[in-house]
């Protein structure tokens, strides 16, 4: 399982903790008896995992990439009060988007940092492209909100 775990993260290190915590997951789940396949369950909790981990890496660096580009010049972005408020300011975008609902979740990272188009969202997650649309509009507002107290 760590070997698949580690497939979809790229990083040896963190799938130990990511298999770790499926098992943990599994063990805190109310009614773990009435699983008929606990070896299934767990395996999906692990690659689960992984898959939000990676997401939420990608999501990370392109959001402090962005916010570098932005920056007005080198010796402003090497400056660590600079350095602690964009971090700041990275923690909270990437709570506003860990707080959203599962599925606008997964619609924001396949369109803004996966590259997908509104189309192939709906398409791929079978859902209207007019949901998708919401999950975005949504999304981006729950992430200005973290930026503009």
């Amino acid at each position: 399982m760590r070997r698949a775990v580690s497939a979809h993260l790229g990083r040896q290190h963190s799938a130990a903790d990511l298999v770790q915590e499926a098992y943990a997951r599994m063990l805190d789940r109310p009614g773990q008896a009435r699983l008929g396949n606990l070896a299934g369950y767990l395996y999906r909790t692990a690659i689960n995992l992984a898959y939000n981990a990676s997401a939420r890496n990608k999501v990370e660096t392109r959001v402090y990439q962005e916010m570098a580009l932005n920056r007005e010049s080198v010796s402003q972005a090497q400056d660590p009060a600079r350095i602690y408020a964009d971090r700041q300011q990275l923690a909270e975008v990437m709570n506003a988007i860990d707080d959203l609902p599962p599925r606008c979740r997964e619609v924001f990272l396949l369109y803004r940092f996966e590259g997908l188009d509104q189309g192939e969202i709906a398409s791929r997650l079978g859902i209207s492209r007019n949901m998708v649309e919401k999950h975005v509009i949504r999304a981006m507002r729950a992430c200005r909100a973290a930026l503009n107290p």
